[in-house]
C-alpha cells in the first residue's frame, strides 16, 4: 500500500519531509522489522520501504489501526472492571485473612513504579523510541517532543511509586490513596506507548522483538496493575494498606 501522510506512524520515519511516500510491505527477512528497508527519490518525493510490525497492524488503513487503538483501550477498562468489580471481591469473600495480607504487599507495586520512573533517565532513548511519532493511527498529534513525554511521566512515577511505598510502610492512608490514584492517571496516559509497541512494533529495549504473544501478556499485567491501583485507590482509609 501507499501512504502521502507527511507524518508517518513508524518509528525513525517522522523526519521524512512533507509528501513523502511509503511502501509498506510484510517482508519478514529483516533482524529489525521497523528498520527503513530503502530509500529512493521520486518525483519531489522519498520512498521508503517497511516491513510489517509482528502485529501486522501498521500495514493497515489508518481508521482502522485508529479502530484498534480505541480497542485496546476498551479491551483495558473491561478487563479492569472484571477484575475490581468481581474478581478482587470474589476473593475477599473467599478469603478474607489472605485477602488482606495481600493487599498489604501492594507496596511492591509502588516500589516496581518507582524503579520505573528512574529506568526513564537511563535508558532515555529506549522510551523515546516507543513513544509515538506525530501523526500515528492517523490521531496522534500531541504536543511536545519523545524526551519531554519520557521525563515528566518518569518523575511521576517515581513520585508515586515512593508515595505508594512510604504512605504503607508508615500508615499514611491518605497518602496511598492519593499517590495510587496519580498513577492509575499516570498508568492511563503511557498506555498509548504500549498500544503503539504492539500496532507499529516499537521495541524497548531497543533491538529485542516483543512477539504479538507477548504483548497479550502485557496487556494482562496492564489489566492487573490498573485493578490494583483503583483498588487502592477506591479503598477507605480503614482498609488502606498499612503496617
Amino acid at each position: 500500500t501507499i501512504s502521502a501522510r507527511p507524518c508517518i506512524a513508524h518509528r525513525g520515519l517522522s523526519s521524512l519531509p512533507a509528501g513523502s511516500a511509503v511502501v509498506r510491505t510484510a517482508a519478514t527477512t529483516m533482524p529489525l522489522r521497523r528498520t527503513v528497508m530503502a530509500s529512493m527519490p521520486t518525483t519531489n518525493l522519498a520512498a521508503a520501504v517497511i516491513s510489517a510490525a509482528p502485529s501486522g497492524v501498521n500495514l493497515l488503513p489508518e481508521p482502522v489501526q485508529a479502530a484498534i487503538f480505541f480497542s485496546c483501550f476498551i479491551a483495558l477498562g473491561l478487563g479492569t472492571a472484571a477484575v475490581t468489580e468481581a474478581a478482587f471481591p470474589a476473593l475477599q469473600r473467599s478469603a478474607p485473612g489472605f485477602f488482606k495480607s495481600w493487599t498489604k504487599s501492594f507496596w511492591i507495586i509502588g516500589f516496581l513504579f518507582a524503579l520505573a520512573g528512574a529506568s526513564h533517565f537511563l535508558i532515555l532513548k529506549d522510551f523515546c523510541n516507543i513513544y509515538p511519532p506525530m501523526g500515528t493511527w492517523g490521531l496522534w498529534y500531541l504536543p511536545g517532543s519523545a524526551e519531554f513525554h519520557v521525563e515528566w511521566t518518569g518523575v511521576a512515577e517515581l513520585l508515586g511509586g515512593l508515595g505508594v511505598v512510604i504512605g504503607t510502610l508508615t500508615g499514611r492512608t491518605q497518602l496511598v490513596k492519593a499517590s495510587a490514584a496519580s498513577l492509575l492517571g499516570l498508568t492511563l496516559a503511557v498506555t498509548p506507548a504500549n498500544i503503539y509497541m504492539f500496532t507499529h512494533g516499537a521495541q524497548i529495549p531497543i533491538g529485542v522483538e516483543l512477539p504479538v504473544a507477548g504483548h497479550a501478556f502485557r496487556g494482562l499485567m496492564q489489566v492487573f496493575l490498573l485493578s490494583v491501583l483503583t483498588t487502592l485507590a477506591r479503598s477507605p482509609d480503614s482498609d488502606a494498606p498499612a503496617q
